[in-house]
């Protein structure tokens, strides 16, 4: 899923929980990730992946709409 996030635009800290695995990679802006409670900031070309079992949420802290690549893997 290819999403785009406008400045400021977020989730609630503990939005999501969900079956499988997650890996985002922000193709451009600076995104603060939410696991667990726990704030990862990423920017640019970095990215993060976690088991999305975890409550997980997000939040745009730049000034322009950042681009998000997310995959989610469910194991059967």
């Amino acid at each position: 899923m290819l999403a785009q996030l406008l400045p400021g635009e977020k989730t609630r800290k503990n939005e999501f929980i969900h079956e499988g695995f997650e890996c985002s990679f922000i193709v451009k802006g600076k995104v603060n990730w939410y696991i667990e409670g726990v704030k990862y900031v990423l920017n640019t070309g970095e990215s993060i992946n976690f088991n999305s079992g975890l409550y997980h949420g997000f939040e745009n802290i730049g000034k322009e709409t950042a681009i998000v690549l997310s995959c989610n893997i469910f194991f059967r």
